[in-house]
C-alpha cells in the first residue's frame, strides 16, 4: 500500500522499504513438511545454559573444605571443625593466590609459595569467590565474638585479615614487618592455637571435654574423701564392737602425729590411727598430712555421728529381717544408767534363714514345738 502512495521516481527513505514482507508458515504447514524449527525460548534456554552451568562448574569445583566456606559463617559445629581440621591445599602454582605490584615503574607479581605453607602451619588458602586469598586456620575457627584488642575495655577492637577477610597483598609476607609473622606473634592467634589443639585432642578421644573434665575432677575428689574417712569410720566401729572406750582424758584436739606419742593418754581412737598410719595405710597417711584444719575427721563430735550413724544402720537392718521373718518376739525391761535415770533395754528375737534361704535347725525346732504347743 505504500509503494503504491509513492511516487514513481522517488527515492527510497526507509530501511524498511528494502525489505518484502514473506507469509511465515503456520505451525500446522511445519508439521505436515517434517521440519523441526527451534522455537526463540529453547535458543535462549540453551544459551542461558551454557552460562550457568559453566558457573555451577566451578562453584562445584570448589572443594567442601575450602576454609572460605568457614569464614563468617556464624557458629561453627564440631563436625564443621573437623572438616576444615584439614583444609584444602593448592596442588599447582596456579592455584596459590597473587598480587601485582609497582615498583620502579615495573609490574612485578607477587606469589604465595609452598614454603609459606611449611614455614605456617596454620595457613590455609582459599579460592572461593570473594574470599579468595590466605587465612589464618585457627582463628578462623576457633575466634572468640569479643574482639582482639582495645584500649578502654581490651576487646573493642575486631579481627581484619586473615580472619574476617583475606590476606590478597603478597609482597610483604615474612620478617620483622611481614603479614604472616606479625600475625603470629598476636595474643588472640595464640590463644586460638591453643584453642585448635585442645579440640583435636578432645575429639581424639585423647582427653575430656570440659564438662566431663569437671565432673570426672569432683568424682575423684568424692573418692578421695571417701579414702580418707574410710579407715577412720573403721577404727570407731571396731573399737564400737570391742566394747573399748574410744576417748581418752586431754590431748583430743588438732590432727595426729603418727611419728609422735603425745605424754598424755588421749584415748584409744587416736592411738589406733596411729598405730595404722605406721603400719602402712597410705590413704590415712596422706589424710594427715594434706587435711585442714577443719577438716580433720578425728574431733569427738564426728566419733559420735560416726556412731550414731552405725546404730542407725544396725537397727534398720534389724527392723528389715524382722519384717521378713515369720515369728518374732519383742522383750522390754528397765534398767538405770551410770546416771540414775531409767532406760527402757528392749531385745528382739526373730527366726533368722541362712545364706541359702533356709532357717537355722535350732529355730527350726522351736518353731515346730510352739506350732505343737498352739495346735494343743
Amino acid at each position: 500500500d505504500m509503494a503504491a502512495k509513492r511516487p514513481p521516481n522517488q527515492k527510497n527513505e526507509s530501511i524498511l522499504n528494502f525489505f518484502s514482507k514473506v507469509a511465515r508458515p503456520s505451525d500446522k504447514d511445519e508439521r505436515e513438511a517434517g521440519v523441526a524449527q527451534p522455537q526463540p525460548a529453547e535458543v535462549d534456554e540453551t544459551t542461558k545454559d551454557t552460562s550457568v552451568s559453566a558457573g555451577r562448574s566451578t562453584a562445584q569445583c570448589l572443594p567442601a573444605n575450602d576454609i572460605g566456606h568457614a569464614v563468617n559463617s556464624g557458629s561453627l559445629t564440631d563436625k564443621d571443625r573437623m572438616k576444615f581440621l584439614k583444609p584444602w591445599k593448592p596442588e599447582k602454582d596456579c592455584d596459590f593466590p597473587s598480587s601485582i605490584h609497582t615498583k620502579s615503574n615495573k609490574e612485578r607479581v607477587r606469589r604465595l609459595l609452598p614454603h609459606h605453607l611449611n614455614s605456617f602451619p596454620w595457613l590455609a588458602v582459599s579460592k572461593v569467590e570473594g574470599q579468595k586469598g590466605a587465612f589464618c586456620l585457627p582463628c578462623v575457627l576457633f575466634m572468640s565474638s569479643h574482639g582482639v584488642g582495645g584500649r578502654s575495655s581490651g576487646h573493642g577492637q575486631t579481627a581484619g585479615r586473615l580472619v574476617t577477610k583475606p590476606l590478597e597483598r603478597f609482597d610483604d609476607l615474612t620478617g620483622k614487618q611481614g603479614a604472616l609473622s606479625l600475625h603470629e606473634t598476636k595474643e588472640y592467634h595464640r590463644s586460638c592455637v591453643l584453642a585448635m589443639e585442645d579440640f583435636k585432642h578432645v575429639m581424639q578421644n585423647k582427653e575430656s571435654d570440659i564438662r566431663t573434665q569437671i565432673d570426672q575432677a569432683r568424682k575423684k575428689e568424692i573418692e578421695q574423701n571417701r579414702a580418707c574417712l574410710k579407715p577412720i569410720v573403721d577404727t570407731v566401729l571396731t573399737l564400737a564392737r570391742q566394747n573399748v572406750a574410744l576417748r581418752g582424758h586431754y590431748g583430743e584436739v588438732g590432727c595426729i602425729d603418727p611419728n609422735n606419742e603425745p605424754v598424755d593418754n588421749d584415748g584409744n581412737f587416736r592411738a589406733m590411727l596411729r598405730y595404722r598410719a605406721r603400719g602402712g595405710d597410705s590413704d590415712l597417711l596422706s589424710h594427715i598430712k594434706s587435711a585442714k584444719a577443719n577438716a580433720t575427721y578425728q574431733s569427738a563430735k564426728i566419733q559420735n555421728e560416726l556412731i550414731i550413724i552405725a546404730g542407725t544402720m544396725v537397727k534398720e537392718t534389724i527392723t528389715s529381717q524382722m519384717q521378713k521373718a515369720k515369728y518374732w518376739t519383742i522383750l522390754a525391761d528397765d534398767t538405770m544408767d551410770r546416771q540414775k535415770r531409767e532406760q527402757c533395754a528392749i531385745c528382739v528375737r526373730y527366726a533368722s534363714k541362712d545364706s541359702n534361704g533356709k532357717l537355722d535347725q535350732v529355730y527350726k525346732a522351736l518353731l515346730e514345738s510352739h506350732l505343737r504347743y498352739s495346735n494343743e
